[in-house]
């Protein structure tokens, strides 16, 4: 019997440099600005052809047929076609659940551009960016990837592919805490008013100005989880060109422009779990 062939796909993670949130909107969701950056931790999403669609997880607290966007992802796609391959699905967990580098938007994303592959479904990118709207906020960014300025709720996207930060290594530090987005944006209480003036992320020249990066939900992340801001203060402690939290955390980061110095930084953190990661441009 001739065995099925297993196809892979790399799925990456982001982080956030710097995050301004800016009003609550109408329709509760909050207009934002942030730069994504895709880096180079990523799970592995593994496809096998099966007489049905079946899914297996590393992580055996999503290892479900519902309720995740690899899922989400495979069911919209399927609509689209009658009469296909169907696949066995399996996702390697490396990037933290509830970390804020965007794991879960990067699984839906990854999905839906190997099945529009596997299932010759000749989606254009538009088309793409569309359905990945509809699965989550951060899902669009995965479909381009890179570093983007991202504006509106997360569905504005401005690729920067002048920025240079192709040299950087990046240390990530994730202190096994699992932060609830919808408790994090809660807790910033924005009022439906676009402030009428804050600080852009970006230099006269189109280049990332460190001073002014910010994220705005570390103020409430720190002030309720105090050890998650103890990292940044290490990191920061260091020859660090930047630190930071991605999203609403839980993970943090620091960028440094020598990998050595991002090595030894690791060793501060003996009891959390560390990662080092390039970014992809």
């Amino acid at each position: 019997m001739e065995e099925s062939l297993a196809l892979e796909y790399q799925s990456n993670c982001k982080i956030n440099l710097g995050l301004k949130i800016l009003n609550r909107r109408d329709d509760n969701f909050h207009n934002l600005e942030s730069i994504f950056a895709e880096i180079d931790l990523h799970d592995t999403i593994t496809l096998s052809e099966s007489s049905r669609l079946e899914f297996h997880c590393s992580d055996h607290s999503i290892n479900s047929l519902s309720n995740n966007t690899v899922i989400q992802s495979y069911e919209i796609m399927r609509l689209l076609v009658d009469d296909v391959q169907e696949y066995s699905i399996y996702l390697e967990k490396n990037i933290p659940i509830g970390s804020g580098l965007g794991g879960g938007s990067s699984n839906a994303a990854t999905t839906l551009k190997a099945l529009n592959n596997l299932w010759e479904l000749n989606l254009s990118n538009n088309e793409l960016l569309n359905i990945a709207e509809s699965i989550g906020s951060d899902v669009p960014f995965f479909i381009n990837g890179g570093i983007q300025y991202i504006t509106g709720f997360g569905d504005i996207l401005n690729p920067l592919d002048n920025i240079k930060i192709a040299n950087f290594s990046i240390l990530l530090v994730y202190p096994n805490i699992h932060i609830n987005t919808k408790w994090a944006y809660q807790s910033l209480k924005k009022g439906l008013e676009v402030p009428e003036t804050y600080n852009k992320f970006l230099d006269f020249n189109g280049q990332l100005n460190w001073t002014l990066l910010k994220n705005d939900f570390e103020n409430v992340v720190f002030s309720t989880y105090p050890e998650i801001g103890v990292i940044k203060q290490k990191l920061i402690s260091r020859k660090v060109l930047y630190a930071g939290l991605s999203g609403s955390g839980s993970t943090v980061y620091g960028i440094f422009d020598n990998q050595e110095d991002a090595i030894q930084t690791s060793k501060l953190f003996p009891s959390y779990k560390t990662y080092l990661a390039s970014p992809i441009v």
